[in-house]
């Protein structure tokens, strides 16, 4: 099984609340429980600073007035996949656009749920 778990908060990178525990927690658990799970953030400036060694995996095209955005691959500490939404611009308006950004990704091949 597959599971790719979208968040807007992730303990250790960005954190405003009890749902950043969560959105930790939860992916770590099914893990332990051998299932290949992957965490999608916004490359907020604060995730980018404590991520190393991010690789751009994918670039998703614009779609339905949604600019073009890559997608960065890097790894929290225990090796957890965690897939970063970088936008062309990062600084645009302070934090990056993603509303409506996962519309582009059924459609990638990078990685299938």
């Amino acid at each position: 099984m597959k599971v790719l778990f979208a968040a807007s908060e992730f303990a250790g990178f960005a954190k405003a609340g009890g749902l950043g525990d969560v959105s930790a927690g939860l992916p770590r658990a099914l893990q332990r429980r051998d299932i290949d799970v992957r965490v999608l953030l916004p490359a907020y400036a604060e995730v980018i600073a404590k991520a190393s060694d991010i690789n751009v995996v994918a670039h998703l095209p614009g779609l339905a007035g949604i600019d073009p955005c890559c997608i960065g691959e890097a790894r929290s500490e225990d090796g957890l996949i965690l897939y970063l939404m970088l936008e062309p611009s990062p600084h645009r308006g302070g934090l990056p656009r993603t509303a409506g950004r996962s519309v582009g990704l059924a459609s990638v091949p990078w990685w299938a749920p």
